[in-house]
Order: structure tokens, then C-alpha cells, then sequence
């Protein structure tokens, strides 16, 4: 899947034995030991980067600890795999992320970087890759950014979407179906903190999916698990993920492509690639498996980014969940980790994420349920919490730390068998003004279709794990110029009729996506398959 499995800061670190290892065998022949593949693990490591020079978060990460910036296992594991690569993009975020060199027995010193790098090799910067890539199977995860820029004035906004298809075991987390954004901070983060490899706070809170922005199904009679290992603490219920294979670690890759580890299946992969700001990138995936058997019965789980304003980093961010419980005490939430305390509207619709001046802002509105609950659950003491109790770290997270005041949890005030959650996030500066942009985003669902409506956009997804394949109309509430972006389309011929005009749209692949113009106006789409293609 060209990426990490595990955690990133294991990553820098194989990247520089394996890179070791390639350059020593280089020398003796000319065939590379390892597929090609593996160059692109690096491009994997390189598009986690933040505009911060920090990782997102992924697995038992402690980059954090050593403070902010580039870490410095990016500098020798860029260089070296540059030069093992002749990659000229790796070696010039060399140079943006050195800092020093280290004059211990360490992985990066003047000697090392005598015998270990190509002087021949010139540095180009990573403004010349796209802006979205996608990072296939067994990972399933889709980084999506308005430009390359780094630095603490970077107005770049970036989000990282995982499915998480097959998990990675030991330093993995249970984080099947998640996000974070980054726009001048991490407006949408991960919490927790890596404190130790068997302690009460990393097995029990920050392993989990109670720690990162995700769904929970919360069943009190959800059994224990079957640890095959003997490390991991008592059971703690946090209403999330289940630990796969009972938490083992495979023995080979035999043993890891099994189906044991298996735990989610991207539905959907896409991304505009008619322009180089790509006006959507789209990821789409059934989460199920992530889950007790006992408790979930569908959970599918779709996101999508899309870039506002490339010189300011404005952006929108839309997820749509449906889940599905086995009965309907089971209660279903969606997870958003807080850096700052969240400021929760009135009627419980809206939540505000600010991080302060001269830092990001996150606005995020609830258009499903339509009868929202909205629990804050933060603060000094209950920044940490797992069913009732708050299991704090055993040593200090420090300053650049990411769990801040908390995390919310939205569910609905009614008892449902299925649930569907659709949020509509507007990313920016703290100063910048998103009121219109907020006020004028409205529901809008048929009974095969939901998304919604803000200014110069429709977005619309399918209820279906499948696809949208039946004839829709969608009614808009007022006429004006918009794009139109529908996500999850069944594979085949479609009709788009807008007003009087029709226009006629192949979607090549299952849960595809059609992105059209409509005319001033205009107040009724329909969309029409003219024929779909059913998969074997």
C-alpha cells in the first residue's frame, strides 16, 4: 500500500535501516533487493508531513516528544533513501528537514553522511507532486493538502482519511475510518499520548478509537477479549473498535494476509485529477469488520475534501456515516478530538473549534441527525476519558502534545436500528469570517441520497455501501450558480438533468464520482442511470 502499518516514527526508522541496506547491497550488484515499492514507503512518510514539518499521528508516534518541527530522523532517512533511489524530490526535503547532525553513535552523523550521500545529486522541492495521493490496499488512506508549503506560516490545509483495511498489530491503533486536518494547527486531531509500551493510558485509551476521530457503537454486554498476548491490560469498553486476531502479532506475512488481521474494505478511492488543486478528493470504505459482531451491522463511512480558497488554505471537509447497530439500545456516536474546548451552538447543530489568533479555526455543522445530542467531554481532569474514568498518562505529554481539552460525541436522540451522521466542516484562519459559509450550508436527502448545500456547491452522497443506482432528484433551496459533486455513483451511463438542460456521464468505476456545473437557476438535479454495470 506504499505507507505505514504501524506507527510513523517506526517508519523513519525502518526507512533508514532499509535504506542502510539497499545502498550496501547496491554496491555488490545492480538489481535493488526489494521491489520497487518501496520507494514510494517514502513518499508515504513525505505526504504525512503537516506544513508544521510534524507527522500526523499515526500509531504509537513519539515525535512529539523531542518537539516541534521536522523530526530529525526525516533528515537522514530522506537523504539516504535518496540516494539509494536517485530520487531528487527525496533529497530536497533533505534539506528541508536537516537540523543538525549527531556526533553520538547515532543514525546520522558527518561520517554517515560523507559515505551515504550522492553529491551528484541535486534537491528539487516537493511542490511538484500532486496534491492528493492515495495510498491503496491494505491501507486505504488518502492525504489530501492545498499546496507544499511548510513552515509556522503556512496557509496550506491538509487532511489525512483512512479506511485502514488490515491492521498493522503491536505499535497499530484501532483507527479504521478516521480523519485529522491540520490548517495552522491541528484543528481536528488525534489524542492521546505514547507513554510507555504497556501502561494503563496507552493500551487503554490511546490505542484506541476513543482517541481518534471516529464512530463508536457502545454495547454493555460487548464480551472481553481473547487476547492472544499477555500484555494488554483489563478490558476497558470504550464503545469502539475490536482489538483483530485478539491482538497478536503475526508471524509472517502468511500468517498477516490470513484474513485474521482484516478489518475494513475501501468502497471508493477518487480524486479530481483535472486540475492541479484537485476540486475534490474523495474516500469511501466499509468499517464493519472493525467492530463486535455483536454490535455493528453496517458501518461505511465516507469522506470527502474539498479546497475553497488555495492562497488562504480555506477548505471544506464533509463526512457521512452510515451505522448500523444489531439492536437499537446499541448507541451509535461519531468522535471529534479537541485541542481547544469546543464551543457548542444553542440548538446543539454547530460546533466551533478555535485554536487563537494567528492559528486555525474548524466549524463544523451537524445536518444529520436532525435531532442531534451533543455531549462535551473535556477539561482538566476528563481530558482522557474512557467510560467514566479518566486514564491520564504516566509522564507528562509536554507542550506539543495534541490532546488538548477533549473530545465530543454527537448521537441522536432517538433510538434507531440505523443511524446516519453527515457533518459539514469549514477550515480557516481564526480571523476569517465563515459565517455565510455556514449559515447558508442546508440539508438535502432523498431516499437514496443525503449531503448538502453551501454557497457554490452541492455535495451528495449514497446511503449505500454499493452506490447510488436508482433514478434521484434533489431539490435545492435556492438557484444560483454551483459544482455539483456526487460521490459513490454506481458504475454505468448516467443522465443529469438540470432544468431543461440534459447531459449524459460515464462513472467507470463502483462508488465513483460525477462533478458538473449548474446553472444559475436552476432548483431541480435529477439523476438518471441510463444503464449500470453490476459487478460479479
Amino acid at each position: 500500500s506504499e505507507t505505514v502499518h504501524t506507527a510513523i516514527t517506526l517508519a523513519l526508522i525502518s526507512g533508514v535501516i532499509m535504506a542502510f541496506a539497499g545502498l550496501i547491497f547496491s554496491a555488490f550488484t545492480e538489481e535493488l533487493s526489494w521491489d520497487d515499492m518501496f520507494s514510494e514507503v517514502a513518499y508515504g512518510m513525505l505526504y504525512l508531513l503537516r506544513p508544521d514539518g510534524q507527522p500526523f499521528r499515526l500509531g504509537d508516534d513519539y515525535v512529539e516528544k523531542f518537539g516541534g518541527g521536522f523530526s530529525k530522523s526525516y533528515a537522514p532517512a530522506f537523504l539516504y533513501l535518496s540516494s539509494w533511489l536517485n530520487d531528487s524530490v527525496l533529497k530536497g526535503m533533505y534539506y528541508q528537514c536537516f537540523d543538525s547532525y549527531d556526533y553520538r553513535e547515532g543514525i546520522y552523523s558527518p561520517v554517515l553522511h560523507l559515505i551515504l550521500n550522492d553529491p551528484d545529486l541535486e534537491g528539487t522541492g516537493a511542490e511538484t507532486l500532486p496534491l492528493t495521493r492515495y495510498f491503496g490496499s491494505p491501507e486505504g488512506l488518502m492525504v489530501a493538502r492545498t499546496g507544499w508549503e511548510f513552515g509556522e506560516d503556512s496557509p496550506d490545509t491538509v487532511v489525512m482519511m483512512k479506511i485502514g483495511e488490515r491492521w498493522g498489530s503491536n505499535h497499530a491503533h484501532l483507527d479504521a475510518g478516521t480523519f485529522q486536518i491540520f490548517h495552522r494547527g491541528a484543528v481536528a486531531a488525534k489524542s492521546g499520548y505514547y507513554d510507555g509500551y504497556n501502561t494503563l493510558h496507552e493500551t487503554g485509551y490511546n490505542k484506541r478509537s476513543v482517541s481518534q476521530n471516529s464512530i463508536s457503537i457502545y454495547a454493555e454486554d460487548e464480551p472481553e477479549t481473547e487476547y492472544s498476548v499477555s500484555w494488554y491490560p483489563a478490558e476497558i469498553n470504550d464503545g469502539g473498535q475490536r482489538w483483530p486476531a485478539g491482538g497478536a502479532e503475526p508471524d509472517d506475512l502468511a500468517e498477516w494476509t490470513s484474513g485474521d488481521f482484516d478489518r475494513a474494505k475501501v468502497l471508493g478511492a477518487f480524486y479530481d485529477t483535472e486540475s492541479e488543486l484537485p476540486a475534490y478528493s474523495f474516500l469511501k470504505g466499509d468499517i464493519t469488520g472493525s467492530y463486535w459482531e455483536g454490535k455493528a451491522a453496517e458501518v461505511i463511512r465516507n469522506m470527502l475534501f474539498i479546497p475553497l480558497d488555495e492562497e488562504d488554505g480555506t477548505s471544506a471537509f464533509l463526512v457521512f456515516d452510515k451505522v448500523s447497530s444489531q439492536s437499537e439500545e446499541q448507541k451509535k456516536s461519531v468522535l471529534l478530538q479537541a485541542i481547544a474546548e469546543p464551543q457548542i451552538e444553542e440548538d446543539g447543530a454547530g460546533v466551533r473549534i478555535d485554536l487563537g489568533e494567528g492559528n486555525g479555526k474548524l466549524e463544523m455543522k451537524i445536518l444529520l441527525p436532525q435531532t442531534p445530542q451533543v455531549k462535551k467531554l473535556g477539561g482538566a481532569g476528563k481530558n482522557f476519558l474512557v467510560n467514566g474514568q479518566n486514564l491520564e498518562p504516566e509522564s507528562e505529554p509536554g507542550e506539543y502534545n495534541e490532546s488538548g481539552y477533549g473530545r465530543i460525541e454527537i448521537s441522536s436522540s432517538e433510538d434507531n436500528l440505523t443511524e446516519y451522521f453527515l457533518q459539514a466542516f469549514f477550515i480557516s484562519d481564526s480571523e476569517t469570517d465563515m459565517t455565510e459559509m455556514y449559515d447558508s450550508c442546508e440539508l438535502v436527502e432523498t431516499e437514496f441520497a443525503a449531503g448538502a448545500v453551501f454557497p457554490g456547491y452541492l455535495v451528495l452522497f449514497a446511503r449505500d455501501a454499493n452506490g447510488l443506482s436508482e433514478e434521484t432528484t434533489i431539490t435545492l433551496p435556492n438557484a444560483e450558480n454551483r459544482t455539483a459533486i456526487i460521490a459513490g455513483l454506481a458504475k454505468g451511463r448516467w443522465t443529469v438533468t438540470a432544468g431543461d438542460k440534459s447531459t449524459t456521464h460515464t462513472v467507470a468505476e463502483t462508488n465513483g464520482v460525477l462533478k458538473f456545473r449548474i446553472s444559475d437557476g436552476c432548483t431541480d438535479i435529477t439523476l438518471n442511470p441510463v444503464y449500470i454495470e453490476t459487478e460479479e
